[in-house]
């Protein structure tokens, strides 16, 4: 029998159903997840359109991620370069 985690109900599975779990299983272990040691280790940005404000111009937002502890850092800029990338890492990012 296979158990549900959440409610704890027990059901028996077919042979496909066992099959499919397994192949779920596998192809979650093949792609795996990142693990992180401790916070700092590793992070995670992404750049972001806001939208237009007149008399500003274009908005975008840099994000950046601890992807151990999940705090996350966000800053507006009115440009998307590589400058703004690394001004967000200095600025929230790097130690």
């Amino acid at each position: 029998p296979y158990c549900l985690r959440k409610t704890g109900r027990c059901i028996i599975l077919t042979d496909e159903q066992v099959a499919a779990f397994e192949r779920k299983k596998h192809d979650d272990e093949a792609c795996g997840e990142i693990e992180t040691a401790h916070p700092g280790y590793l992070g995670s940005q992404d750049t972001f359109y806001v939208g237009n404000l007149k008399g500003v111009g274009r908005i975008y937002q840099q994000t950046f991620v601890d992807t151990y502890s999940k705090i996350a850092f966000a800053k507006l800029y009115t440009t998307k370069t590589p400058i703004t990338a690394a001004d967000m890492l200095n600025d929230k990012g790097a130690p």
